[in-house]
C-alpha cells in the first residue's frame, strides 16, 4: 500500500510539470505561422490532453475491476452485468471531465485591429513574448502564460472635468500662461499603438492600453501644453493662438512618444477653458479694447482712403486742363442753370459799357465879364 502512495506521488509531482512543458510547447507552436509549426502543435496539445485522459481511464477501469472481483459473494448476473456496465459509464464522465478541464480557458480570440502579446511566466523563458500575436484564435497555456491585447486603430481618450464625459472622475488638466493665470481644459486626444512597439510598450510600463491611457500619456499631454502655454499671454491663450498652442503640444508629443511607439494623430479642447473671474474680466476688458483700438484703426484708414479719392480726382481733372483747356469752359456749361448772369466782364457780349473815366473833373464854362 505504501508502495503504491510513493508511486502515486512520484507521478504526480514528476507528470504535472512534464505536462505543463508539454502544453506549453504545444500551444506557442500552435501561433505559429508556419503550417508546418503549426501542425506539430495541434499534435502535441492533443496527445498531451488524450494521454491524461487515457491513463485516468484505464486505471478507472482496474479500479473497477477489482472491487468487482472483491464483491464474489454476489453471484446475481443482473447485478454483476449493472456494474459492470457502470465501468463505461464511469470512464466516459472521466473523460469529458478530464477534457473539459484541459480546454477551458486555454485559448483566447484577438480581434481585427488588435495585436495580443504572451507573457510567460515561469521558467528560463519567462517573460514577453517579443512578436506580437496577429489577429485570430490564440492558444495558450492558462497555468503558466498570459495574453495581453493592444488595439492598434484609432484611439480617443476625452480627459473631461465633467463626470458623465469620459472617465467618472476629474481628469481635466491645468496650464499656467506667461502671467501666471491658471486654465483648466478639457482635452481630447487621439494615437494609436504601433503594433511592432507592443511588446516593448508593455515591458516597459506593464500597464493595459486603458491604464496607460489615464496615468503616463495623461501626464505628457498635460506636461507639453504646460510648457507651451507658459510662454504665451493669457489672451493669447484665449484668443488666435490657441491652435498654435495645439500644434505645438502635438509635435512634441509626436517627437516623445512616437519611439516609444504611440503614434499621437491631434490634440484639441473639446469644452470651453476655465479661469476665474478675475482673469475672465480682464480677458474681456482686453478684447474690448482691442476691439476699439481695431475699429478706430479702420476709421483711419476709411479718411485715408476717403483723402487719396478726392487727390486723385484733383490731379485728374488738372490732368484735363492742360491736356484741353476748352474742358474747364464745358464745365460751365455743365452747371450753368439758364439764367444769365446780372454783372459780366467787359468780355462778355451782352453788355458793353464804354471806356469812360467817370471820376474826371469837369470843366467849369468861362463868366462873361
Amino acid at each position: 500500500m505504501k508502495k503504491n502512495v510513493i508511486l502515486w506521488l512520484l507521478a504526480i509531482i514528476i507528470g504535472i510539470p512534464l505536462w505543463l512543458m508539454t502544453f506549453s510547447y504545444g500551444s506557442s507552436m500552435m501561433n505559429q505561422p508556419s503550417d508546418i509549426e503549426a501542425f506539430i502543435g495541434y499534435a502535441t496539445v492533443i496527445l498531451s490532453i488524450a494521454l491524461p485522459v487515457i491513463g485516468v481511464v484505464y486505471l478507472a477501469i482496474r479500479f473497477m475491476k477489482k472491487k468487482l472481483s472483491a464483491n464474489a459473494s454476489i453471484d446475481s448476473i443482473g447485478v454483476s452485468s449493472r456494474r459492470t456496465g457502470s465501468v463505461p459509464s464511469l470512464a466516459l464522465i472521466i473523460m469529458m471531465g478530464a477534457t473539459m478541464l484541459s480546454t477551458t480557458g486555454c485559448n483566447t480570440k484577438v480581434r481585427p485591429g488588435w495585436v495580443g502579446i504572451r507573457v510567460n511566466n515561469v521558467g528560463s523563458g519567462r517573460g514577453v513574448q517579443d512578436i506580437p500575436i496577429v489577429t485570430g484564435l490564440v492558444w495558450y497555456n492558462p497555468f503558466t502564460e498570459d495574453i495581453y491585447q493592444y488595439p492598434t486603430f484609432t484611439t480617443t481618450v476625452n480627459w473631461t472635468y465633467s463626470l458623465t464625459e469620459g472617465k467618472p472622475v476629474d481628469q481635466s488638466m491645468s496650464f499656467n500662461s506667461v502671467e501666471g493665470a491658471v486654465v483648466n481644459a478639457d482635452v481630447s486626444g487621439s494615437y494609436a499603438f504601433k503594433a511592432e512597439k507592443v511588446p516593448y510598450l508593455f515591458v516597459k510600463f506593464r500597464e493595459t492600453p486603458d491604464e496607460l491611457a489615464d496615468t503616463y500619456i495623461r501626464s505628457r499631454v498635460r506636461d507639453h501644453l504646460n510648457e507651451n502655454a507658459a510662454k504665451m499671454r493669457i489672451v493669447d491663450i484665449f484668443g488666435l493662438q490657441k491652435q498654435v498652442l495645439l500644434k505645438q503640444t502635438l509635435t512634441d508629443l509626436r517627437t516623445e512618444l512616437g519611439p516609444l511607439g504611440i503614434d499621437f494623430q491631434s490634440v484639441s479642447f473639446i469644452n470651453a477653458l476655465r479661469v476665474d473671474n478675475g482673469v475672465r474680466n480682464s480677458i474681456n476688458n482686453v478684447i474690448a479694447a482691442t476691439q476699439q483700438a481695431i475699429a478706430a484703426e479702420n476709421k483711419v484708414r476709411e479718411i485715408k482712403a476717403i483723402a487719396r479719392q478726392d487727390s486723385v480726382r484733383a490731379a485728374g481733372q488738372e490732368a484735363a486742363l492742360k491736356v484741353n483747356p476748352r474742358a474747364l469752359e464745358w464745365k460751365v456749361v455743365e452747371r450753368w442753370d439758364g439764367h444769365l448772369p446780372l454783372v459780366n466782364g467787359s468780355s462778355s457780349a451782352i453788355i458793353n459799357l464804354p471806356n469812360t473815366t467817370f471820376l474826371a473833373p469837369v470843366a467849369a464854362p468861362a463868366r462873361r465879364k
